[in-house]
């Protein structure tokens, strides 16, 4: 009897579910254009019911299926996804950006003793000397050039390179492995092979090939950290300014990590397995 694309993938230590949830047109990664849709006062109100969902972790109520660990993990990945969108919708607010600073202020000034919030007032008074928020009212925007790869052939090349470590003919495995689980011929490895030849030069070749495999893993896993562009881009000037106590006021540019999100309290349990491997948020990626 003939041995199945599933049994030939996993015999060979691959994750065929990992693989299903790559195929497909229907989008996995969160819109993020879409940040700018959503207001204040929704963002606001859907923190707050994710943090009362969260409270339901205890013994019984809705979560007994699942386990309070699976349940607090879940909603606590959903909080800071909410939290770091939050964070990423300044780009779209750039001009409000010194209301938005008025508004820490009052803020601190009504829940933080004057001990807590003067270093706090001291940098945002430190930015606005230096000339900041930047007035960029009178600023247009350059066109993009090229045209981005689509998140499905990203997918089809970070499959495709996942079978490739284990096997020597990987996309006729990966045809007839999405061909095997759809239950239906939709898929040839020519048309793969000659879907993934095209595109710019910088989304093909080994070192992008494995940089897809792994973000899509963390998507994968849950980790919403990799479709966040990173902080804020900040003025050369100010790199190098300086807090009351020594610090370092803006993050290092071009990280990948945006400050908003926090480690979870329990690094237990995936939406998957409801259970076990839930990434680390602390750790580098």
């Amino acid at each position: 009897m003939k041995q199945s694309a599933s049994e030939k993938l996993k015999g060979l230590g691959l994750d065929v579910e990992f693989l299903a949830w790559l195929e497909g047109e229907e989008p996995r990664l969160p819109d993020l254009d879409q940040v700018r849709k959503v207001k204040d006062a929704d963002f606001a109100a859907a923190i707050r019911a994710a943090e009362w969902l969260g409270q339901f972790s205890g013994a019984g109520g809705p979560n007994s299926l699942q386990g309070p660990d699976a349940w607090m993990a879940r909603y606590e990945l959903l909080q800071q996804f909410l939290y770091a969108a939050l964070g990423s919708s300044l780009f779209y607010h750039a001009l409000s950006a010194g209301e938005d600073l008025e508004a820490l202020e009052r803020v601190l000034e009504t829940l933080l003793p004057r001990s807590f919030w003067e270093e706090y007032r001291q940098d945002i008074l430190d930015l606005r000397k230096h000339g900041n928020p930047l007035d960029l009212r009178d600023v247009k925007a350059k066109p993009s050039g090229g045209i981005k790869q689509s998140e499905q052939t990203d997918r089809m090349r970070a499959a495709v390179e996942y079978i490739s470590r284990r096997s020597q003919t990987p996309y006729g495995d990966l045809a007839r492995f999405w061909n095997e689980r759809l239950g239906k011929e939709t898929y040839r490895p020519e048309e793969l092979r000659d879907r993934l030849r095209q595109g710019k030069a910088w989304n093909k070749g080994k070192g992008a090939a494995d940089r897809s495999v792994k973000f899509w893993q963390l998507i994968y896993q849950g980790d919403l950290r990799a479709v966040f562009p990173g902080p804020f881009p900040l003025p050369p000037e100010l790199k190098d300014l300086k807090g009351p106590k020594g610090r370092l006021v803006p993050p290092a540019a071009g990280s990948r990590v945006p400050p908003l999100l926090r480690p979870p309290r329990q690094p237990s349990g995936n939406r998957f397995s409801g259970g076990s491997a839930r990434p680390r948020w602390s750790e580098p990626y």
